[in-house]
């Protein structure tokens, strides 16, 4: 799960680096690490120098790693999909609308940097 999540924060900020990951993942720099070691084995995602300061190094997705966030995004829809179908269309909708008030919340929270409680 920790691959995927981290998959998925390069592919949304395009280049990462490993204190961006291990901030906005709320992941501790050695799970975040040790993640990040198993995905550039696997060939998902590239470690290059930062051109200004090499002790940073810059995460970027290799074409591999793109097409794996594809799938991802892909079964992901398919199953959300798979779920809403099962309910009516009033309660979808309203779930929906529901849901996209809690994003807005979600996102005005962690923009504030509230979302630092000290935990984990």
């Amino acid at each position: 799960m920790a691959q995927c999540q981290v998959l998925l924060e390069i592919e949304e900020l395009e280049a990462a680096t490993t204190n961006q990951l291990a901030k906005n993942l709320k992941l501790d720099k050695s799970t975040l690490s040790r993640t990040v070691d198993s995905l550039v084995k696997l060939e998902l995602v590239d470690r290059t120098e930062s051109p200004d300061d090499r002790r940073y190094k810059t995460l970027i997705l290799t074409a591999e790693g793109k097409h794996r966030c594809e799938s991802i995004h892909r079964e992901n829809d398919a199953l959300y999909e798979k779920m809403f179908q099962k309910l009516n269309p009033s309660t979808r909708d309203s779930i929906l609308n529901h849901f996209n008030d809690l994003i807005q919340v979600m996102e005005t929270w962690y923009d504030s940097g509230k979302d630092d409680n000290g935990c984990c």
